[in-house]
């Protein structure tokens, strides 16, 4: 369509075009049809309460100017936004206003329909002028249907006790729906099987309405027959409109006894659902097999990091630098972008204690340790476009904590990505890493060397698959632990639900099957609960990472994770990380539960997508 902006430069608030200070209207204008699109909005998104309007619209048959409905008010619930038009053409008819919104429309046997939706709590003005001047059809409950010389006005009650109405008015059929019951509506164009995409937007391609199902996949019209598929979540009650040579009706593959309604000028018959009661069952993950193993080796005076990148830049690019210490210690100069991060920051002789500043992005979390005694745990915020993303600590030890040498500061720290650049100040170039740090001693000790370790390969990342943002460097992800097909024999046992009674990292592995029937769509979810003691945790899904969660932040608390990611027919690999922040911390609740089990057509069998286990990206 050409759309031509139209009065007060297209875009006008409060008095001009509504009588309300709080209503925000722009208007689009399709100058090839004469069609007018006023879309409503609330001036402020903070407002949740109801407003009510007037509206002021042109129109070619009833004027410009005209104050619209002619009785009443319009109404915005809450943060609801609205297209109201006028003189729109569907068929040989013609919608010349309308206080309910369009949803589609088609033409069957010379006859138009259109699909209208509102609010129940609403009432309706609804202006038509059809080719016939035969008189209205006012037996609908709820309605009265006026004719005027050149068009037909139906006024609709609010709170009417139909949830959908049909309004013949000459060869015009006026559905009238409610907005859940459209949310259940579906216009597939009907195709003998070959060359029509299935939701091609434009009406004029024959199609049928149906309202009443979870989904329609698809619509084959051959003959007499009409042959549906999609899913349903509930023995449901469907109606078709559609061209009178419909006789019988098919869905997914079995006939359904359809008769026709009379009120509403459909085809009505009902589908049965199958998969009631508990026939598809998820395992209670709880009551499974896990296996464990401690995430901190690092802070083993044994550890050897000899093999890990050495931090020892001393200049950055970057308009932000380090607030003190020697040397660069972002995760990007040294090729790490994303991912949970670790630090080790050695020195020799004497020293009393650090001062850290490790930036995460917001709501991000960091604990430090000296040597293998935990100093400390920070954890950031987040709220609006603004937060906590520098974690400050300022951590001192005593002399019996320390080694004659070797002693090493370790850093865990989580990244929680990066910003984006919504102020146009370069925050997107803001660092991951530790942005300042100060050895604290009385001879002016300093740290002699820092280490870090990101994920496996870093910019190289092997798995070219998941990307290199879908792991860290924490020691699990490294060994490849989350990935599929890795070998967990030597673990010991134990469970995320017992956790742990120290500040630390623990790893849980765990495997399951799933046998859900191919006619099923089970969308399922990963679902953790709030709680005060403050731990984090990643989610693994047969080598993909999906979700992180915060005990004490939320506000996610449900993970979906969709089929391909999870076998629906076959073993499943999960692992999950507990970071205690402060303590003894342990999960009240990690499920995996349904979110629907929806009876469906779908044909395919996904199984698990292709992608590399831990033999492919660390044998």
């Amino acid at each position: 369509m050409t759309a031509d902006r139209v009065g007060d430069g297209s875009q006008a608030t409060g008095t001009a075009y509504s009588d309300s200070s709080e209503v925000y209207t722009t208007v689009w204008h399709d100058s090839k049809s004469g069609t007018n699109f006023y879309v409503v909005r609330q001036t402020s998104n903070a407002k949740i309460t109801k407003t009510e309007f007037t509206l002021r619209v042109n129109s070619t048959v009833l004027g410009n100017n005209v104050v619209v409905p002619s009785s009443g008010v319009m109404a915005l619930n809450g943060r609801e936004s609205k297209v109201i038009v006028t003189d729109y053409s569907f068929g040989s008819s013609k919608l010349i206003f309308s206080t309910a919104e369009v949803l589609t429309w088609q033409t069957f046997d010379g006859i138009d329909y259109i699909y209208l939706y509102t609010n129940p709590t609403d009432s309706v003005e609804i202006v038509v002028q059809t080719s016939s001047v035969s008189s209205g059809n006012s037996t609908q409950s709820g309605f009265t249907i006026t004719n005027k010389q050149k068009y037909t006005v139906i006024s609709g009650s609010a709170n009417r006790s139909s949830s959908i109405a049909a309004i013949s008015i000459g060869k015009a059929v006026v559905l009238i729906a409610d907005k859940a019951v459209a949310l259940a509506s579906w216009a597939p164009r009907v195709t003998s099987g070959k060359g029509v995409n299935y939701y091609t937007p434009s009406p004029q391609v024959a199609g049928v309405i149906i309202t009443g199902p979870y989904f329609v996949r698809t619509a084959l019209l051959k003959g007499s027959t009409l042959t549906l598929q999609g899913d349903i979540n509930a023995d449901t009650t469907i109606d078709i409109w559609g061209p009178s040579s419909i006789k019988t009706v098919t869905w997914n593959g079995k006939t359904v006894s359809v008769s026709r309604n009379s009120q509403l000028k459909s085809l009505r018959g009902k589908l049965q659902y199958n998969l009631g009661g508990n026939k598809v069952k998820i395992p209670d993950i709880s009551k499974g097999r896990w296996k464990c193993i401690d995430n901190t080796p690092e802070i083993s005076a044994s550890f050897d990091d000899s093999t890990w990148v050495v931090a020892n830049k001393t200049t950055t690019a970057r308009p932000q630098q380090p607030y003190e210490g020697k040397y660069v210690l972002y995760g990007s100069e040294y090729g790490f972008h994303a991912g949970d991060l670790i630090w080790r920051g050695h020195f020799d002789g004497n020293a009393t204690g650090v001062n850290l500043s490790i930036q995460t992005g917001f709501s991000g979390a960091m604990s430090v340790f000296i040597n293998s005694k935990f100093l400390g745990s920070a954890q950031g915020s987040s709220e609006g476009w603004s937060g906590v993303d520098i974690l400050n600590g300022n951590y001192t030890f005593t002399p019996d904590l320390l080694r004659k040498k070797g002693n090493v500061i370790t850093v865990y720290h989580d990244n929680t990505g990066l910003a984006s650049d919504y102020n146009v100040n370069d925050e997107f170039k803001k660092p991951r890493g530790v942005v300042g740090y100060k050895l604290l001693s009385t001879t002016g000790n300093d740290f002699t060397k820092w280490t870090v370790s990101g994920n496996v390969g870093g910019e190289y990342a092997p798995d070219d698959v998941r990307g290199q943002y879908n792991e860290g460097g924490w020691y699990y992800e490294r060994i490849g632990a989350h990935l599929p097909g890795f070998d967990d024999s030597r673990w010991s046992t134990c469970t995320p639900y017992k956790g742990r009674d120290t500040a630390g990292i623990t790893v849980y592995r765990t495997e399951f099957e799933l046998d859900i029937p191919d006619d099923a769509d089970v969308p399922l979810a990963f679902d953790f609960e709030l709680d005060t003691a403050a731990y984090r945790s990643v989610i693994w899904v047969n080598g993909w990472q999906f979700g992180r969660f915060a005990s004490t932040l939320g506000p996610q608390t449900s993970y979906p994770v969709p089929e391909g990611i999870l076998d629906h027919q076959g073993k499943n690999e999960v692992v999950v990380t507990l970071w205690a922040l402060n303590g003894t911390a342990k999960m009240k609740k990690f499920e995996l539960n349904k979110r629907a089990v929806i009876s469906s057509s779908k044909t395919s069998r996904i199984g698990l997508v292709d992608a590399p286990d831990w033999k492919d990206l660390r044998d």
